[in-house]
């Protein structure tokens, strides 16, 4: 919790803040007890409420992200804090289905468990969250769902992408 609000400690706080990180909610409140949890989602809604946006990720181990004590994976499903935060935008991952002319047939959740297992998108219904107000109309349930939105995860198809920088580039023929 402390990487995530850390930037809000700076001279100038950004404007935007993005992770890639989050545990299963029900191990986040062992670790840091209601105290710890209440202190961070105060952090979030003050960082919301002074304009910075917020996002996170929705969990990249798919169902297997929640484990018991022995390691296993726990039989609920796999919601991140702090992409469960009501002051966080969730943010999930895709794969696309493309056609052989290479347009888009479907789009479905990132999965890439068969190849490299537990590689899959998280997401679910909240534990800890009642549905905020903005996702009233959408969500039927009477907790907070994640993802809020998803883009495409997977290296295949993947993204083309241009870079000039010298010496920051990854060179394709290596």
């Amino acid at each position: 919790l402390t990487a995530l609000t850390a930037p809000l400690r700076s001279r100038q706080p950004p404007q935007l803040i993005s992770v890639s990180l989050g545990l299963c909610e029900p191990a986040v409140f062992k670790a840091v007890g209601l105290a710890g949890f209440e202190t961070a989602e105060g952090a979030l809604e003050m960082a919301t409420a002074s304009g910075v946006t917020l996002l996170a990720a929705s969990g990249d181990q798919g169902s297997a992200d929640c484990t018991q004590a022995d390691g296993s994976p726990a039989r609920l499903r796999a919601v991140n804090f702090p992409a469960s935060s009501w002051w966080v935008t969730g943010v999930g991952g895709t794969n696309l289905v493309l056609d052989g002319a290479n347009r888009i047939r479907s789009q479905v959740v990132w999965n890439d468990a068969a190849a490299q297992p537990g590689a899959a998108g998280g997401g679910g219904v909240s534990a800890l969250f009642a549905r905020p107000n903005y996702q009233t109309g959408t969500n039927p349930r009477r907790h907070r769902s994640v993802p809020d939105v998803a883009m495409l995860a997977d290296i295949a198809p993947g993204y083309a992408i241009y870079c000039s920088a010298r010496g920051d580039c990854i060179d394709p023929s290596n």
